[in-house]
């Protein structure tokens, strides 16, 4: 069995290694010279059209323009993820052939409903939540004392990392990762004296073996993937209630508001290192039985056999 997986952006894309397939990966590189993303138009249509007469399944990996161009010229019916951002900018889902779209799959129950609210019955949706690599993000039983808090992400808008800091200046917060509000918070840090730190680009799953607590603030997110990630490193994760968290956590981990929040970190950072061991167990074996690598694999294969 051939695959055919089209893609602008292969970071979600770890689980094709455990496929029995033969897949090959047609990447879309977004930042180009002007004359070359001319030519690259001009053939891009042909080109994918020819590529779908050599395999038997055909992926499309975002719900985007090119998602959108395959259904209206690829030989065969198609499969297409859908994460988050396709959803609230339908142009290219609303406009497309669904006569060749095979099934649309989303990363939660939530976006399914989405999906089903914008498409109606034109076509079959699945639901197949992300995977993280459960060998790379290995388990780390380590608890330290007084428990370490952390937080990664892109710091944009959305994550509201700034909201999570200026709301909870005594707390001492890690926090991982780059982006276009790095100085602002560095300015809030400075000016507030706030106790979080930024840490910068950091090395994963390193960064995350050296915490306990992963706090995910986001107001909106398709899945979580840097929350899962820490899970399955045995990290204890709190985190805000955007749509769909309650498919991952139980609803114990998951906060409505800041004062909530501080409450959970409290009752946390009072238990014996036995019951903390016990939390830390317990998310592990969540991602090792719902959402490992192996396990997107085996739901993908299901849907592709049908």
């Amino acid at each position: 069995m051939k695959m055919l997986v089209v893609a602008s952006n292969t970071h979600f894309l770890d689980w094709i290694k455990e496929f029995p397939y033969d897949v090959n990966v047609f990447k879309i590189h977004l930042y180009m010279s002007r004359v070359r993303k001319a030519f690259f138009y001009a053939t891009l249509k042909p080109k994918l059209k020819i590529l779908s007469w050599k395999y038997d399944i055909i992926f499309c990996d975002f719900f985007d323009e090119f998602a959108n161009i395959m259904s209206k010229v690829s030989s065969k019916p198609i499969y297409v993820r859908l994460h988050r951002t396709e959803a609230y900018n339908p142009t290219f889902l609303k406009t497309a052939n669904f006569e060749n779209i095979k099934t649309i799959i989303t990363v939660s129950k939530y976006y399914k409903k989405i999906v089903r609210e914008l498409v109606g019955d034109k076509v079959p949706i699945h639901v197949v939540p992300n995977g993280v690599d459960t060998e790379k993000f290995s388990y780390n039983p380590h608890v330290h004392r007084p428990l370490k808090i952390c937080t990664v992400s892109n710091l944009t808008h959305r994550k509201r990392i700034f909201d999570l800091i200026v709301n909870n200046p005594d707390s001492k917060i890690d926090i991982g990762g780059k982006g276009e509000e790095r100085r602002i918070l560095e300015d809030a840090i400075n000016r507030f004296n706030l106790k979080a730190k930024l840490c910068g680009w950091v090395e994963l799953p390193e960064f995350y073996h050296q915490h306990d607590i992963f706090i995910m603030n986001s107001s909106d997110e398709s899945f979580g993937v840097s929350m899962v990630e820490a899970m399955s490193c045995g990290l204890i994760p709190l985190c805000f209630a955007w749509h769909g968290v309650e498919e991952i956590l139980p609803p114990e981990y998951i906060y409505h508001n800041y004062q909530e929040m501080r409450e959970k970190v409290s009752k946390i950072q009072e238990m014996s290192k036995t019951e903390i061991s016990q939390i830390k167990r317990k998310m592990r074996s969540i991602v090792e039985s719902k959402f490992s690598l192996e396990q997107q694999a085996k739901n993908f294969i299901s849907i592709f056999n049908k």
